[in-house]
């Protein structure tokens, strides 16, 4: 691509335009578990933040900031599971990596789905964070087009509450690779995601982006980070300042 191409691509892509968040307070408590574009995943995506800083005065409910501050990327994705005796599993969200200097990466779509069987008759709609600690498990993401948790990358269930933050004071020696929680009628609560696959979407990264572009160029910074995900570096800098 020829640098004057490059420059207009950087100025007409969906990335490059503003992405304000909408004025209902109410929005945040609705996420759509499938969404067909980046910009509307930025949005999910700092709709769940605001809830992690709204949810820090339950203590006993809350994810411990010490491990949002030190984390070496973060997943965030909405997912509905739902049947009778079978189940299915579907949902979307995004991945981003902090980069050298403490700044967020641009972020790359991601969708999960699957089948399970059990004692369940219903819904669910989730929201879903996952805390990646280490940089191994910040390349599994950056690195494959396709995650497979527990088997290819360790999760746990994520630690709540007071006494989880107390034990991890401001260091996360010794902790799991990526840390899992949801967020389902109000509370924040450790997952299992033992066996989930998460892949990539790289149709929704070219027409976010305006081109073919990698998870590794997104992660590790060669792409800049995007105007339209400012609502999301936003969001993620009030946690950090708490």
């Amino acid at each position: 691509m020829l640098p004057e191409q490059e420059e207009l691509r950087r100025t007409i892509s969906n990335a490059s335009r503003e992405n304000l968040l909408p004025l209902d307070g109410n929005r945040a408590l609705f996420n759509s578990p499938y969404s067909f574009t980046l910009r509307e995943e930025i949005r999910k995506a700092s709709y769940s933040i605001q809830a992690i800083k709204n949810q820090d005065a339950i203590k006993d409910h809350s994810i411990p900031l010490p491990l949002l501050r030190k984390a070496r990327g973060l997943v965030f994705m909405t997912v509905l599971k739902a049947g009778i005796i079978f189940s299915a599993r579907l949902g979307t969200g995004l991945v981003i990596a902090k980069l050298p200097g403490g700044i967020w990466s641009a972020p790359s779509a991601i969708g999960t789905a699957g089948l399970g069987w059990g004692a369940q008759i219903g819904a669910e709609l989730t929201d879903v964070i996952i805390i990646l600690n280490t940089p191994h498990a910040v390349e599994a993401f950056s690195s494959t087009t396709q995650v497979n948790l527990g088997a290819e990358l360790g999760v746990a269930t994520g630690l709540v509450g007071r006494v989880a933050s107390g034990s991890l004071g401001t260091s996360v020696d010794g902790i799991a690779p990526c840390y899992s929680y949801s967020h389902s009628r109000g509370l924040f609560a450790g997952i299992s995601l033992e066996g989930a696959v998460i892949i990539s979407r790289p149709d929704i990264n070219h027409t976010f982006y305006g081109r073919e572009i990698t998870n590794t160029q997104l992660l590790t910074g060669s792409e800049p980070p995007p105007k339209a995900a400012t609502p999301l570096y936003d969001a993620l800098q009030t946690i950090s300042s708490v």
